[in-house]
């Protein structure tokens, strides 16, 4: 049941994203992914399992499951999130996107562990917030960087 449920969530999540009309370029979009995989796939990945906030399941069905949050769903929020970013706004507005999209990870992070009812050691929420903080502050510094290159490689012709 947990399977098809994150199935179907990540088609929508990416039948959306897909659609959408983005404010960022497609190798914009692609370094994000990556960053994204790269610090929450790995980085992240091995302290949660050293502060044994996540153990061995051999169930299939979780493992496929956590599969597609971890590599789809929230690469999918965060990216949307760096989208509204780039959007040349106040910093209210930049401020009030980080809020909304952090507690929309969390709540997301939450839900999904309910659903497959993975085997966690202590749950905290502070944990995530401070967590989820980190990877959009240096998502978006990174994506700042990568603007800044782009940018003078097109100014430079």
């Amino acid at each position: 049941m947990a399977i098809a449920i994150v199935l179907s969530v990540s088609l929508i999540l990416l039948l959306f994203f897909v659609l959408q009309p983005k404010n960022m370029h497609l190798f914009e979009i692609l370094f994000n992914w990556m960053v994204f995989i790269l610090i929450y796939g790995d980085f992240l990945g091995v302290i949660s399992a050293r502060a044994e906030r996540l153990t061995n399941d051999p169930n299939t069905v979780h493992i496929w499951s956590y599969f597609c949050i971890r590599f789809i769903i929230f690469p999918i929020f965060s990216i949307w999130i760096m989208d509204r970013l780039s959007i040349p706004r106040t910093w209210g507005y930049r401020l009030a996107t980080c809020v909304l999209g952090i507690t929309c990870l969390v709540i997301t992070d939450y839900l999904f562990d309910r659903l497959i009812d993975l085997p966690r050691g202590s749950w905290h929420i502070l944990f995530l917030y401070v967590e989820w903080c980190a990877i959009l502050l240096v998502l978006y510094i990174l994506n700042c960087f990568f603007r800044s290159l782009s940018l003078k490689d097109v100014r430079k012709y």
